[in-house]
């Protein structure tokens, strides 16, 4: 039972610290360039036209409903294009998708090499991994 306590408290700090690595305005440019580049890679990768249906089904009903959460999620992005059929009794994936569009990798590779020759943004990134190795 010590060690569960314990765990949670180390649990506790890491949170808060993670929330200070946040919340730090020597971080702000950083996350606001990253959440930047974020967005415009959705905007460049995602399909013009989508339509279709995916139909699927772990077997059991929890793990069936754990991925339901992911779906509804993500429900902003393919509500009114994609239709997701959720299968509780059996284990099936089935689908029959139309996605229509570009992708090049140079539309997702120059974004992300400039994100890592940003020097604030690689200030974050090393703060944030040395804060996940003390966890």
């Amino acid at each position: 039972m010590k060690r569960v306590i314990e765990r949670l408290r180390e649990l506790y700090s890491f949170i808060r610290e993670a929330a200070g690595l946040l919340m730090d305005p020597e971080h702000r440019g950083a996350l606001k360039h990253i959440t930047d580049v974020i967005k415009r890679l959705c905007k460049r990768l995602s399909p013009k036209e989508a339509s279709g249906y995916v139909r699927f089904g772990t077997g059991d009903p929890y793990d069936t409903g754990r991925v339901m959460e992911a779906a509804a999620f993500l429900y902003p992005f393919y509500g009114d294009r994609i239709e997701v059929i959720p299968v509780f009794d059996e284990a099936a994936l089935e689908s029959r998708l139309s996605l229509k569009g570009r992708f090049r990798l140079y539309q997702a590779a120059f974004p992300l090499i400039g994100l890592l020759l940003d020097k604030e943004v690689r200030t974050f990134i090393r703060e944030a991994l040395s804060l996940r190795d003390e966890l």
